[in-house]
């Protein structure tokens, strides 16, 4: 998702989840230690962005492919990006809006 360039970098490599305190740019978003969450606005596109993104890279291509993980794991690595129970909640908090049906066809 395009966004705020020193934002994104922010975020880094932290995983998607919900502790944390609001950015100095964003407000609305929270860095945590080793977490971060988009704003409200932003969190379920960024959820269903991650769920399309855990489906492509599944680590089963012949490319050497990771297999990215969502799942309520403690730790962070290279293939680990968000919180599932985290993920679910922002997805029915947030659900799809009729401009991502649109982009969609």
């Amino acid at each position: 998702m395009p966004v705020d360039a020193t934002v994104n970098s922010a975020r880094g490599n932290r995983i998607y989840d919900d502790d944390g305190s609001p950015h100095r740019e964003c407000r609305s978003c929270l860095i945590g230690n080793g977490s971060w969450a988009p704003s409200p606005e932003a969190r379920g596109d960024a959820t269903r962005i991650a769920f399309y993104m855990a489906v492509r890279y599944d680590g089963v291509d012949d490319l050497d492919v990771p297999d990215l993980v969502l799942g309520d794991v403690p730790e962070r690595a290279a293939d680990r990006f968000g919180r599932l129970s985290t993920l679910l909640r922002w997805h029915c908090v947030d659900p799809v809006s009729a401009e991502e049906r649109r982009q969609c066809r």
